[in-house]
């Protein structure tokens, strides 16, 4: 932040090197959904309707009172879309990664994380109709 504030560069080799880690995160991160969801027993995620019930919620209930609070506050309409498409996309697989790591339930973590995935492919595109409409 002080870099940014004060208008600093940093040196090349430094800005480099960030650039390099900066863009494995997203395939880094889409290595941990695929091993979440090869792992993951889908089925039985499914007959649990309580983490059912929770993503549905994340991903609709979430969203919508993202966009109906930051229109009622006259934000302008790209953040507005942004704030939005941000709070309907999936569990973050760091929830997993922080179960485990912190002796929570990290099976339960990992269904949460891949039903919420697969959900997300009904409910992002829904969200983002809305958001066009």
């Amino acid at each position: 932040m002080a870099f940014f504030l004060l208008r600093f560069n940093l040196p090349d080799p430094v800005t480099q090197s960030v650039s390099i880690v900066a863009a494995a995160t997203t395939p880094l991160s889409l290595i941990c959904i695929g091993y979440m969801l090869s792992h993951a027993k889908i089925k039985k995620a499914i007959k649990k309707w309580r983490l059912g019930a929770t993503a549905l919620i994340q991903l609709t209930i979430g969203p919508i009172a993202t966009y109906l609070i930051l229109t009622t506050l006259n934000f302008p309409p790209e953040v507005i879309m942004v704030c939005t498409l941000i709070q309907a996309l999936p569990t973050a697989t760091s929830l997993a990664l922080f179960a485990k790591q912190f002796d929570g339930d990290e099976v339960q973590a990992s269904e949460l994380v891949s039903l919420s995935t697969l959900l997300s492919c009904l409910t992002l595109p829904f969200i983002i109709w809305l958001l066009l409409s």
